[in-house]
């Protein structure tokens, strides 16, 4: 959840392969990427950020149009995985009334 806030603040992030937000920074370049468990790695990718402010501004800048296109996915999703239910709903309704 932190990343995804920071990216819709326009923030750069620093993650690791676990966190399943990685695949977004990846593809929309909002951020550095990581080995998990390798500290010196981790640190040396928030000094690179912190030290290339440029950069940093440039890549935290791709994260918020990254997130709203996830988040716009997500909600078409839901909107249309509410509607097969209820088209379910419905042909339960009147096999019910075949019956």
């Amino acid at each position: 959840m932190v990343l995804s806030e920071a990216m819709a603040c326009g923030k750069p992030v620093v993650t690791t392969e676990i966190v399943g937000i990685a695949k977004d920074v990846k593809e929309g370049n909002c951020g550095k990427i990581v080995e998990p468990k390798t500290v010196n790695a981790l640190a040396d990718a928030i000094i690179e950020v912190l030290q290339d402010k440029k950069r940093a501004k440039r890549i935290g800048a791709n994260g918020t149009p990254t997130l709203a296109d996830n988040l716009a996915e997500l909600i078409l999703t839901l909107i249309d995985g509410k509607r097969r239910m209820r088209n379910i709903s419905s042909i339960r309704k009147r096999e019910d009334k075949q019956i």
